[in-house]
C-alpha cells in the first residue's frame, strides 16, 4: 500500500467526478486541508471514511487502498489483506496521536503549575513585612545592642580571667560558633529598618543558631554561677525556638497556601532576633562574671593608674621632695609593670618570636626579684 499512489489516485478520481477539494470535503464532512493532505500523500483517510469516499469517487475500497483501478469485480484475499493492513496502520496512528496529545496536555499542565508557583514565590520574595518598634512597647534600651555583644566577645577573647586553659578553650569555641552562626553586620542593617523582606526572613531562619550551651553551663557551675541565671537563659531559648517554629510554618506556607502568621511575621522575626541577642548577652555576661574578667582588668588598670597618679602628684605638688618621686619610680612603677606582665603571662608564653619571648620572661622575673628585694629593704629599714 503506497500512500503517495493512493493520494494521486484520489485526486484523479475526484477530478473525473468534476469535484473540487472543497466540494469533496463537504460531502465527507471534513476540511479541504484534510483532502489536500490525502492527495499529496501526507496522510490517509480515516478508516470510517473509506466506504463513503469510495462511493463518492465511484470506486470500491480495494481500489482505493491499492491506489489504482482494478478489473476485478470481486474482492479477493489480497484486497482484504490490504484493508486489514490499512486498518492496523490507522489504528496505530490514532493511538500514537492520542498518546502525544496526552503527553502534551500533561506537559502544558505541569508548565502552568510551575509558572504559577514561580510567580507566587517571586511575589512573596518581594513582599515587605512591616513591624513598628513603638507598637512592640519596648524602648531602645530594651533592644540588645549588637555592638555591645561584639565588645563583650572581644573582651572575653582578650582576657582568660580565672578560667583554666581547658575551660577557656571551650568558651572560645562557643564564641566562634556565635560569630559563625551570626552575621552581626547584616543583622544590624536589618534591624535598622522597620520591615523584613521574605529572603531576609528565610536567610535568618536558614542560618539560625541552635543555641545549645550545655558545655558552657557545666563550666559556669564550677565558677559559682547561680542556676537561676541559667534558667533565665533557657526561658529565652524556649521563646527563640517558638519564634523559629512560627517562621518555619510561614516559610513553608509560601510554597503552598496562606499562613496564619502572614500578618504578624514582622513582629515574630523581630522577637526572633531579639531573643537570640538576649541569650548571647546573658551568656557573655555570665562568662565575664564567672571568670571575674572585669575585676582582673580593673585591678591591673587601677594599679597602673594609681602608680602613675602618685608620681605625677609628688612631682607636681612637691617637686622639692625628690625622695618621694624616687621612691615612686623605684617601687610603684616596677610593681605596676610586673603585675601587668603577670596578667599577660599566657600571652607572653605564646609569643612566636623566641628571642622576644625570652627577653620578656627575663624582664618579668627580674622585676619580681627586684620588687621582693626592694620590699625586703623597705621593711628592714622601717623595723
Amino acid at each position: 500500500m503506497n500512500q503517495i499512489e493512493i493520494g494521486k489516485f484520489i485526486a484523479e478520481c475526484r477530478k473525473k467526478q468534476n469535484l473540487t477539494q472543497i466540494q469533496l470535503a463537504e460531502k465527507l464532512n471534513v476540511t479541504d486541508r484534510a483532502v489536500s493532505k490525502w492527495e499529496r500523500g501526507m496522510s490517509l483517510p480515516d478508516i470510517s471514511l473509506l466506504q463513503e469516499l469510495s462511493d463518492v469517487l465511484n470506486i470500491n475500497v480495494a481500489e482505493l487502498l491499492d491506489g489504482k483501478r482494478s478489473e476485478k469485480k470481486e474482492i479477493d484475499s489480497y484486497d482484504i489483506l490490504n484493508t486489514l493492513k490499512y486498518t492496523e496502520i490507522k489504528t496505530m496512528e490514532k493511538h500514537k496521536n492520542n498518546i502525544n496529545l496526552i503527553m502534551l496536555s500533561v506537559i502544558v499542565f505541569i508548565s502552568l503549575i510551575l509558572i504559577i508557583f514561580n510567580l507566587k514565590i517571586n511575589y512573596y520574595f518581594h513582599l515587605k513585612y512591616n513591624y513598628n518598634i513603638q507598637d512592640i512597647n519596648v524602648g531602645e534600651n530594651d533592644i540588645p545592642s549588637i555592638s555591645n555583644i561584639e565588645n563583650k566577645i572581644n573582651k572575653i577573647r582578650n582576657d582568660q580571667g580565672i578560667y583554666s586553659d581547658d575551660d577557656y578553650k571551650i568558651i572560645i569555641n562557643i564564641l566562634e560558633q556565635m560569630c559563625t552562626n551570626t552575621n552581626f553586620e547584616k543583622e544590624s542593617k536589618i534591624l535598622s529598618k522597620t520591615y523584613f523582606e521574605f529572603d531576609e526572613i528565610y536567610d535568618l531562619y536558614k542560618d539560625r543558631d541552635m543555641l545549645s550551651y550545655d558545655n558552657i553551663y557545666n563550666i559556669l557551675k564550677k565558677y559559682k554561677i547561680d542556676n537561676n541565671q541559667i534558667e533565665k537563659i533557657n526561658i529565652n531559648i524556649d521563646k527563640y525556638n517558638q519564634k523559629a517554629s512560627a517562621i518555619n510554618v510561614f516559610i513553608n506556607s509560601k510554597y503552598s497556601y496562606y499562613s496564619n502568621y502572614d500578618d504578624d511575621i514582622g513582629y515574630i522575626t523581630y522577637y526572633f532576633l531579639k531573643n537570640k541577642h538576649e541569650v548571647y548577652l546573658d551568656i557573655l555576661n555570665m562568662i565575664i562574671k564567672g571568670g571575674k574578667i572585669n575585676e582582673y582588668s580593673t585591678t591591673i588598670m587601677q594599679s597602673f593608674w594609681t602608680a602613675l597618679f602618685f608620681v605625677l602628684k609628688e612631682f607636681l605638688l612637691a617637686p622639692s621632695n625628690n625622695a618621694s618621686v624616687i621612691f615612686a619610680f623605684l617601687y610603684f612603677i616596677p610593681s605596676a609593670i610586673s603585675i601587668y606582665m603577670f596578667y599577660r603571662f599566657d600571652k607572653i608564653k605564646k609569643c612566636k618570636n623566641k628571642i622576644l619571648k625570652i627577653i620578656l620572661i627575663s624582664i618579668f622575673f627580674l622585676l619580681i626579684i627586684y620588687n621582693l628585694i626592694f620590699l625586703y629593704l623597705l621593711i628592714t629599714s622601717i623595723f
